[in-house]
């Protein structure tokens, strides 16, 4: 389910869900070298949708963190995600 590719675009949010609960569906996150403006991320590919789940420009521990942004390349992506955490997608 996890894999490596291109950068994606914002398409969306994900609301109401903590790091422990993105852990336990997608495992680990990925952790960039320099800390800039994203901490962690999670880059997937669902049903052949690709998928980045990140935080951007935050700054709440990680662990209280609950509000992350959801990038693609195209709406597909909030789709594909929408099976795994159903009513907490938000368009952007």
């Amino acid at each position: 389910m996890r894999t490596t590719f291109k950068p994606t675009s914002l398409q969306g949010y994900l609301k109401d869900v903590t790091y422990a609960e993105l852990v336990e569906e997608f495992g680990e996150p990925h952790r960039p070298e320099v800390v800039d403006k994203v901490r962690v991320e999670w880059n997937l590919n669902l049903d052949g949708a690709r998928v980045t789940i990140y935080d951007y420009k935050e700054r709440t521990p990680i662990e209280d963190f609950t509000n992350w942004h959801v990038g693609g390349e195209g709406r597909i992506a909030l789709l594909a995600l929408e099976e795994h955490f159903p009513g907490r997608i938000v368009r952007g």
